[in-house]
């Protein structure tokens, strides 16, 4: 193992292609979340922010909103942290889970900065959503409890209250294994890229994230100020959802999208919700 870190994994035992792809792909993990302080992107002359708050998917997103946020007049703030679902209050459901206090403090500083924040226009909601206590309640759907409907739609009636729009960005399809390891051993086998390294069935996708989707598109429904956006609308196709386009990676591992697949999700995103808010 000490040969390998001090090798840095021995990269040229991988074809040069291959090498180029998974730097690519990994340049969003480079550096930390934001924690409740939260980053800023773009000009700062712009007269508000959009809040882009989650977990490490939302970080990993971010990239990809810094423009749909420009096109809007407004800086990108991200507050994000690792395994930390964007609902002030869930950590209730979740007594036994070591994560609770850094993630309660987290979502109570971060509701803090964007109330406290007058020039808050927007506050984006992104996560691994099925990571929200994973408990049934059967009168909602299996895997979402209600204390999460309960959490969520609070939080929503809070933001309402401050004429914030809110977007809820549904998570992105996590793949079985990292498409770039199971490329990477496929190549140092010989063999040609299985398709089943690149291409998750959409019965797959579906199934893993199918509450929460209904979840997310209920509160919506239900909030004048919502709307809600789910990647696979652009990361999945008739044959399934896509981990690799136009030669690039779309995902860093098996379930973070990698810096091309930000771009693309932010800029369907962009298309999709023209002028709103």
């Amino acid at each position: 193992a000490g040969l390998f870190i001090l090798g840095h994994g021995f990269p040229g035992r991988l074809p040069p292609d291959l090498r180029a792809f998974g730097d690519g792909a990994a340049a969003s993990f480079r550096n930390r979340p934001c924690g409740a302080g939260g980053c800023v992107f773009g000009d700062r002359a712009f007269g508000g922010e959009a809040v882009l708050w989650g977990d490490s998917h939302a970080h990993a997103l971010a990239p990809g909103l810094v423009r749909f946020a420009a096109a809007r007049g407004l800086r990108l703030r991200e507050l994000s942290l690792n395994g930390c679902v964007p609902l002030p209050g869930i950590e209730r459901l979740r007594p036994d889970d070591l994560r609770i206090r850094p993630c309660t403090d987290f979502n109570r500083a971060a509701l803090g900065t964007i109330l406290r924040g007058g020039d808050v226009r927007l506050v984006i909601l992104q996560a691994w959503w099925e990571t929200a206590p994973r408990l049934v309640d059967a009168d909602i759907r299996p895997g979402i409890t209600r204390g999460v409907v309960a959490a969520l739609d609070g939080l929503l009636r809070t933001l309402a209250a401050r004429n914030i729009a809110v977007l809820l960005v549904g998570d992105v399809p996590a793949f079985p294994d990292s498409p770039l390891h199971c490329l990477g051993r496929q190549a140092l086998l010989g063999r040609p890229a299985a398709p089943g390294c690149t291409v998750l069935p959409l019965a797959a996708a579906a199934s893993e994230s199918g509450a929460a989707d209904a979840m997310l598109s209920a509160a919506a429904r239900r909030f004048a100020n919502t709307r809600a956006y789910f990647p696979r609308a652009v990361l999945c196709g008739r044959d399934g959802c896509h981990a690799v386009l136009r030669q690039r990676l779309l995902y860093s591992d098996t379930h973070h999208l990698s810096p091309f697949g930000a771009d693309l999700v932010g800029a369907a995103l962009g298309a999709a919700l023209r002028g709103w808010p």
